[in-house]
């Protein structure tokens, strides 16, 4: 899928405390769309309230339903609200996406988990389809500010992928080991991949250049320590991976050592599987694990702002490899990762990926994007995370648009059949009939689903 950029950048972050209120204000310009900032404003200690309970083990939907609609208030006032609505039905219409890419300037700003915003086009009652990175064509993405240019992301084939996992004892018991053997399983077969694993991974086998790799995937735990800072009311904070010694005891690796080695092996995607690696203080502006890693220009990299529930880190990375293994972007893969954790029943786990993203686009495997022979391939995978969406919202789909589904040829009819069968069977209320010419639905609109090989559909 095609993304084009929505560019939204919060800076002069200050807080203001008066009348027992302490209210975060900052300024935001979407360049290109205002030519002026605009003044916004957050009750920081409501929403951190809300913030501390959406992170928490007890957290349920609606608590994060109320934090996206405080979220939403602070970041999109109602003309940069209009502008996305706009934007996104652009892109609907041409099926493409749309990435709203986040700037921002600031610790107060960086430490608000921005990926559960509610964005309620139709109005009413928010629902669990309201949620902005839920939207089938919607990437959010966070983009450091600096003066260096921008990296690229692609990989050159073959390429190189590491899993390193680790449980060290006297930390809690991960399913490490499950979730090295889904990713395994969904990059088996690429002859164009090369994938290794190593288990209770020690410093001396993370990635350097006498084994040069691509994507570094990290499933295993994340420390962040805070103390108090000079500046007053804040903190700063280190944040470190934990890797395994000899002898199967913690050995905590600095971010920052971590973005050297990382860097001098040549990784360009680097995905961390473990808890707290997107936390940061309210100082530095790459304190925490994910970004430390971009400052060492990395290209992208998906970080954990909570803990992470075994099922959910399990969930979303079968779904991110499997996606990227066909050839979708690293939006697509993401989103495809939420999506999926949404439907496992965590209503945190899919907003706690962060991605961090200094490359101008998405695409990791362009050689997989541009082969024809994955069409197929490419096309299932979008249509499961049509039937996850259809699934996550059953009993809510009224009027739901999804985009044009072009088959190539008669061979690829079952693929659509098989999105059409899913969906009757998850509401009983769409009623859909696919023919020559393309569909027809009750309740449901879904552009088109056109077959023009030669034999009717």
């Amino acid at each position: 899928m095609r993304y084009t950029d929505f560019v939204l950048l919060a800076r002069e972050p200050h807080i203001v405390k008066s009348e027992g209120k302490k209210r975060l204000s900052f300024s935001l310009l979407a360049p290109g769309i205002f030519n002026d900032p605009i003044s916004c404003e957050l009750d920081a200690r409501a929403v951190g309230d809300l913030k501390e309970k959406a992170s928490g083990p007890d957290a349920d939907w609606n608590v994060a339903r109320l934090l996206g609609e405080a979220l939403a208030a602070a970041l999109l006032p109602q003309s940069v609200w209009n502008a996305l609505n706009n934007r996104i039905t652009q892109a609907t219409a041409k099926n493409e996406g749309v990435r709203v890419r986040l700037m921002l300037s600031g610790g107060e700003l960086n430490n608000w988990p921005w990926e559960f915003i509610i964005f309620n086009r139709a109005g009413g009652e928010p629902k669990v389809s309201d949620f902005l990175v839920l939207m089938p064509n919607v990437s959010l993405v966070r983009h450091t500010p600096t003066p260096l240019p921008a990296w690229r992301v692609e990989a050159k084939v073959p390429a190189r992928v590491l899993v390193a996992v680790a449980s060290p004892s006297k930390w809690p018991k991960l399913k490490v080991a499950d979730e090295r053997t889904l990713i395994e399983k969904a990059l088996e077969g690429k002859s164009r991949l090369k994938v290794d694993s190593v288990e209770h991974v020690r410093r001396c086998q993370l990635p350097d250049k006498t084994k040069p790799t691509h994507i570094f995937h990290f499933a295993g735990h994340g420390n962040f320590e805070t103390v108090q800072s000079p500046v007053p009311g804040a903190y700063e904070g280190k944040a470190s991976i934990i890797l395994e010694d000899e002898y199967g005891n913690e050995d905590s690796l600095d971010a920052e050592l971590l973005a050297v080695q990382l860097r001098d092996a040549g990784v360009r995607v680097a995905v961390l599987g473990a808890c707290l690696t997107a936390e940061r203080d309210d100082v530095g502006a790459w304190s925490s694990v994910a970004e430390a890693l971009l400052k060492a220009e990395l290209a992208a990299v998906v970080g954990m702002q909570f803990p992470v529930v075994d099922k959910s880190a399990l969930c979303f990375a079968e779904r991110f490899y499997g996606a990227l293994a066909v050839g979708l972007n690293i939006d697509e893969a993401v989103a495809a990762g939420r999506v999926a954790v949404a439907v496992s029943g965590d209503p945190r786990g899919w907003a706690t990926p962060v991605l961090y993203l200094r490359s101008p686009d998405g695409a990791v495997f362009t050689e997989f994007e541009a082969d024809q022979d994955l069409d197929d391939a490419r096309l299932r995978k979008r249509n499961e995370g049509l039937r996850m969406f259809v699934r996550l919202n059953k009993g809510q789909l009224r009027n739901l648009r999804i985009g044009e589904i072009s088959l190539r040829n008669s061979d690829e009819r079952p693929v659509a059949k098989e999105l059409v069968e899913t969906l009757e069977k998850i509401d009983s209320e769409i009623k859909i009939d696919i023919n020559e010419k393309g569909a027809a639905a009750t309740n449901v609109e879904i552009g088109k689903i056109s077959v023009r090989g030669r034999k009717k559909g």
